[in-house]
């Protein structure tokens, strides 16, 4: 996810409205030393240079919710700013609401009264109507369709070309599958899939 969020910075400086500049990348177990023309560095190495500096811009370019998650808890201690990255094609009118840290790609519709939690990921080609509360530390996959007065909870995951329907309730940490349509209430770390979706057996 870091190379479409890369270039998702490069349209943002090159629509003039910010001044974005890569410094680094921080990887867990770097393969290389250079990754997209800039310096690779470990997350502890990262930490070390915070407890020299105690103050960073970090995005966090990862598309699992947990990770996403573990990261900034880790960060907790340090002066971390978490700039909101939106693509220029993806238009924010002053009722929407959204938390720090959240990445939002191009062609995401937005209508009326929307509340998008802290480092929330929202891919290309989404729709999200009016009401819809979103929690922290979502993902919601390509060409998704949320409907009017949905609530969907922190550490969930929505899958690409899915569809919520109206005033549907998606509890905490759970998992629309592709394609799925979504119809009725779903409780904490619930798995669905399927059109209407269902819940998917529990693995022997």
């Amino acid at each position: 996810m870091a190379k479409e969020v890369t270039l998702l910075v490069r349209d943002i400086n090159e629509a003039g409205s910010y001044g974005f500049n890569i410094a680094e990348y921080v990887v867990t177990e770097p393969m290389e030393s250079v990754f997209m023309g800039r310096e690779v560095v470990s997350e502890e190495m990262f930490i070390e240079s915070l407890e020299r500096n105690k103050q960073a811009n970090v995005v966090i370019a990862i598309g699992t919710p947990s990770v996403r998650q573990r990261i900034v808890n880790r960060l907790n201690d340090y002066d971390i700013r978490y700039p909101c990255l939106v693509h220029p094609s993806s238009k924010l009118n002053s009722s929407v609401n959204i938390k720090e840290g959240v990445i939002i790609c191009s062609n995401v519709i937005f209508t009326v009264d929307i509340t998008i939690g802290k480092h929330t990921y929202i891919n290309f080609g989404c729709s999200i109507a009016h009401d819809v509360k979103i929690g922290d530390f979502v993902q919601i996959n390509p060409f998704a369709c949320i409907s009017g007065k949905v609530k969907i909870g922190d550490n969930s995951v929505v899958g690409a070309g899915s569809v919520i329907y109206g005033g549907i309730k998606i509890g905490a940490g759970c998992t629309i599958g592709i394609g799925s349509v979504v119809l009725q209430d779903l409780k904490e770390n619930t798995t669905v899939f399927g059109n209407p979706a269902r819940k998917l057996p529990l693995k022997m």
